[in-house]
């Protein structure tokens, strides 16, 4: 049986790995997140930058890059 905490919970990279920004973003705006060393794909060492690129997620990419200040070359 799953319990209603169970349902509450995220997992932030696969969300990220599927298209969706929202969650991470509202961490990383709540500041409970640092955009720049949390790795989605341990594999291949992508960030959510990587990823908001990845997908042509603009206002997200161009949120990290003119508010947090990434790199999307790193």
């Amino acid at each position: 049986m799953v319990s209603i905490e169970d349902e509450d919970k995220i997992d932030i990279r696969l969300t990220v790995q599927q298209g969706s920004f929202l969650p991470i973003m509202c961490l990383i705006e709540k500041r409970e997140l640092d955009p720049s060393i949390y790795v989605i794909d341990a594999n291949t060492g992508a960030r959510v930058i990587h990823y908001t690129g990845h997908f042509g997620k603009l206002k997200a990419l161009k949120a990290l890059v003119e508010v947090y200040d990434l790199d999307p070359s790193k």
